[in-house]
């Protein structure tokens, strides 16, 4: 077997097969793609996370459970996921129904200002 000639994964020039390596839908993956083009794997990884690549139809609460098993998925601290089931539960409680790509930047931002918890220094305290 012929040994990789690289030692960095950032030669995009290299004409050695691309893998993914990741979780995807809540399940791990590693596969080789057997692509050598990165517009071409990126293209594919895309495909796979959407479908048909086409978010207008995903809903905040479908995001928000999709996130959520992929937290699962990579097993993170029970406290990482029960700050993430705060986030989604407050989000699908403001913006449920609504698809995710129908909101503006301004009615996230106008959310993120209702939070209580900001920085972990208060101005008092800095």
């Amino acid at each position: 077997m012929k040994a990789f000639p690289h030692t960095l994964r950032t030669q995009k020039k290299c004409q050695c097969p691309i893998w993914a390596q990741g979780t995807l839908h809540g399940k791990w993956l590693k596969k080789s793609l057997d692509l050598r083009s990165w517009e071409a794997a990126q293209k594919l990884v895309r495909d796979w996370e959407g479908g048909s690549g086409k978010y207008e139809d995903t809903t905040v609460t479908l995001a928000c459970e999709a996130f959520m098993k992929d937290c699962e998925a990579r097993k993170l601290s029970d406290a990482s996921v029960d700050k993430y089931t705060l986030l989604t539960t407050e989000l699908k409680d403001r913006f449920g129904r609504r698809s995710v790509s129908s909101l503006s930047l301004a009615e996230m931002r106008g959310y993120r200002e209702t939070w209580g918890d900001g920085s972990r220094l208060g101005p008092e305290e800095t």
